[in-house]
């Protein structure tokens, strides 16, 4: 992963965003990161790994217990349909 100062990366953002295909480019400040600069594909992937499921047999037991102690709206039903999703991004190339 390539790590860059904030000042650097301000006075050459161009040549990180080409190094973008090579993977993440963290930016720090005072030794310390303050964020990441990512690739479009990278991003939609981490997007997508936070929405998967988990098994029930991952819950903890706090988990399983809130789920138990839940009971649904009475007002209306819902559907996957009522779900919203992301809209898939176009690619491109810089």
């Amino acid at each position: 992963m390539t790590k860059v100062k904030s000042s650097e990366f301000q006075k050459n953002v161009g040549a990180y965003l080409e190094k973008l295909h090579k993977g993440p480019v963290e930016i720090v400040r005072y030794n310390r990161s303050i964020g990441f600069l990512v690739s479009s594909d990278e991003f939609n992937a981490l997007v997508a790994a936070s929405r998967r499921s988990i098994r029930a047999a991952d819950l903890t037991e706090r988990e399983l217990e809130l789920l138990a102690e839940s009971t649904p709206p009475e007002e209306g039903s819902y559907t996957l349909d009522d779900i919203p999703e992301l809209e898939p991004r176009k690619q491109t190339r810089v």
